[in-house]
């Protein structure tokens, strides 16, 4: 199994298509939203991200392609923007596209990684494939080889998964970035992750590689407020008629902006639309608990902080965390939570959770106290014992 996804460009074939053409693909009376798999290529409910998208093109489009950083939060929707990007350059001539999912990567070594990603190249290009590269240095003559013709791009989604892998070391890392380093290999990537490449080097304890530094980094965050409107209409016009129409307002407030808890709440909207039912909240609201409680797991303690003194509506004053929150999409531009609900999920969360933090604090302190204890009574016996070797050896002077 090849764990590589190939595509090459061609001026003739067909680039990413617009909204208002992707939305004309929708069919009559089946539910359009998705809740589950990232957005195919041409996914008619891809709505927005027009900047992003035109820049990341930009940058790998360019006669050496540069490479790319894209952050975000879990299912803010990164791997559904790399498959517009997919998409958007198949028209673009003579670039060789690679894309993998790194979730369940089968490639054990870096070895198994150069091996298939030269079979998957050998593929796209229609070149035989005459033996299986798996030194580093054969495959970056070949690539030498093949940039007298093409260009490439090897999308990454997913990167921490490599990078936490201590199979991939800062050798590995460092090969990577000497093709993307060295514009005579025309070769470039685009990362999706979580947190920063800086980030994720110094956690893998690969950053003397220097991987990171190579990339322009982006951000994801919340939709904007045309995007998120028009995948609340658009859709529902298309596949149910003009007549139906959601409460976007209370989407808006309840949901926000955020693409993927909004797909799964006009998923159960157009059935109750459909059906003529009103609207279940409390069912869209379960729904989205285990995907909150997943956001807060993973927040620091400076983002927890900031998010407890929105929540108690004091005015944050770390305000480098709070811009950090904003871009990442849990804090809109006036300061407010995202969603309506997860206000509610953190008010409910929060006594339980600085429960949690007073009582493990309080263990800590007790144990302390115990090891201060031991210590001291430790100290006093040395001391007792001390005094007396002391008085003992003026006894036996006199």
């Amino acid at each position: 199994m090849n764990d590589f996804e190939t595509q090459l460009g061609d001026a003739q074939a067909t680039g990413w298509l617009p909204a208002k053409h992707r939305v004309r693909r929708l069919q009559r009376d089946v539910n359009p939203y998705c809740t589950g798999d990232e957005l195919a290529p041409h996914s008619p409910v891809f709505f927005g991200r027009t900047q992003i998208h035109h820049r990341i093109c930009q940058k790998l489009r360019s006669p050496s392609p540069q490479s790319v950083s894209l952050l975000g939060e879990r299912r803010i929707g990164k791997s559904s923007l790399l498959n517009q990007i997919y998409q958007a350059l198949a028209c673009e001539d003579k670039l060789l596209v690679v894309k993998a999912s790194l979730h369940g990567l089968s490639l054990k070594s870096p070895a198994d990684f150069f091996a298939a990603l030269h079979q998957a190249i050998c593929q796209g290009l229609q070149l035989p494939l005459q033996e299986n590269i798996t030194d580093f240095a054969d495959f970056k003559q070949f690539i030498h080889t093949q940039a007298q013709h093409y260009r490439f791009v090897i999308m990454l989604d997913e990167f921490e998964q490599l990078s936490s892998n201590h199979l991939f070391n800062a050798d590995f890392f460092a090969h990577l970035r000497t093709l993307a380093y060295e514009s005579k290999y025309c070769l470039g990537y685009l990362t999706a992750s979580r947190q920063p490449l800086k980030t994720l080097c110094v956690d893998g304890g690969i950053e003397e590689s220097s991987f990171w530094n190579i990339f322009t980094s982006y951000e994801m965050g919340l939709l904007s407020h045309s995007a998120a409107t028009q995948l609340i209409h658009h859709p529902c016009h298309f596949s149910l008629g003009t007549d139906f129409k959601p409460d976007s307002q209370a989407l808006l407030k309840r949901i926000g902006k955020h693409p993927a808890l909004l797909q799964i709440a006009l998923f159960e909207i157009w059935i109750d639309l459909k059906t003529q039912s009103p609207s279940n909240w409390k069912h869209i609201r379960r729904q989205l608990r285990d995907y909150f409680e997943q956001l807060w797991e993973v927040r620091s303690d400076a983002e927890k902080t900031v998010l407890l003194h929105i929540l108690s509506k004091q005015t944050p004053t770390d305000k480098s965390t709070l811009e950090d929150l904003q871009l990442r999409g849990l804090v809109d531009e006036n300061g407010q939570f995202f969603a309506e609900f997860f206000a509610e999920w953190l008010e409910q969360k929060k006594p339980k959770s600085l429960y949690e933090d007073g009582e493990q604090a309080e263990k800590k302190v007790n144990s302390v106290k115990k090891i201060y204890n031991s210590i001291r009574s430790i100290i006093l016996d040395l001391r007792k014992d001390w005094k007396g070797s002391s008085k003992t050896q003026k006894d036996d002077e006199k």
